[in-house]
């Protein structure tokens, strides 16, 4: 894993289907942050990214993400390593 979580983070990430392969350093595999809203950090906009190939990302439609919420038109992500992952590295 290139990326660090502290076990906290982690643990509270018990949705993921993808067994963290946001970690893996391939930042081709991470939906692109559009915007922060600072609600506790838990809440930011992304651009979605489907159908990715050449990464361990198999989430053939961000609608199947368990941590991603369409409303007015935007996707949400409420995933806490991801959250983690921007609020860290800035990605």
């Amino acid at each position: 894993m290139k990326y660090k979580i502290d076990a906290d983070i982690l643990n509270m990430t018990t949705k993921c289907k993808e067994d963290f392969s946001c970690l893996s350093g391939e930042d081709k595999c991470l939906c692109e942050v559009e915007e922060m809203i600072k609600t506790n950090g838990r809440i930011f906009f992304i651009k979605p990214k489907n159908n990715i190939q050449n990464c361990n990302y198999n989430i053939s439609n961000i609608k199947d993400c368990n941590y991603n919420k369409i409303s007015w038109n935007s996707f949400r992500c409420f995933c806490p390593t991801r959250i983690e992952l921007f609020n860290r590295y800035k990605i």
